[in-house]
This record gives structure tokens, C-alpha cells and sequence, in this order.
């Protein structure tokens, strides 16, 4: 269940029980004042993904995973930003990829 603090509010310092709420809230800000390089995308997905429960028990959200693909018959890698893996079943559950174009 999502925080009602992080929905209802657009300005952190409205938050006032929820650290996460109030933390998520920090990173949206940063993204969107962020005009070059890296934003902090992966940071606030990972955040986001432990505030939902989604890498919670057997799932964890790991950054930056290099794996293997066999795209046409050849062997080729990927790097994700976020992804969310399965540890028991040892199965990626979602993939995360920020795009880099320039925002307006």
C-alpha cells in the first residue's frame, strides 16, 4: 500500500510522519531539477520498490546487473539502471531503463 503522505502531497516539508514519503518527495524534486548527467532515477526506484513492497522477502532490487541475452542466435549482454529480481526462483522480474533524452 502506498503511503497516503506520499499521494497527498507535492512538497516534502508538508510530510510530517512518513520518512519515506517525505524522502520519495526529495527525489522526484531533485529529478526534475536535474538538467545533465545522472539523475537520481535509479536511487528513487529503488526507494520506491522497497516503500511498495516489491523487494521485500525473496525479491530485491539491485542496481546497475549486467546479464546475458541470446538475441538472433548471438550472445549479447545488457546493463540495467534497476531490476527486480526473484533470489528464489533466480528470475528477473522487472527491468528499469531510464531514458537519456533531453527533457523540455
Amino acid at each position: 500500500m502506498v503511503d497516503q503522505e506520499f499521494l497527498n502531497n507535492v512538497d516534502a516539508s508538508s510530510v510530517v510522519q512518513s520518512r519515506y514519503a517525505r524522502m520519495l518527495i526529495n527525489y522526484i524534486d531533485l529529478i526534475m531539477i536535474t538538467q545533465d548527467g545522472e539523475t537520481p532515477v535509479t536511487e528513487f526506484t529503488v526507494q520506491l520498490f522497497a516503500a511498495l513492497k516489491y523487494a521485500y522477502g525473496d525479491r530485491v532490487a539491485c542496481t546497475r546487473v549486467d546479464f546475458p541475452l541470446l538475441i538472433c542466435g548471438k550472445s549479447k549482454h545488457a546493463k540495467t539502471k534497476v531490476c527486480l529480481l526473484d533470489c528464489l526462483q533466480k528470475e528477473f522480474l522487472l527491468l528499469v531503463h531510464e531514458s537519456m533524452r533531453k527533457r523540455c
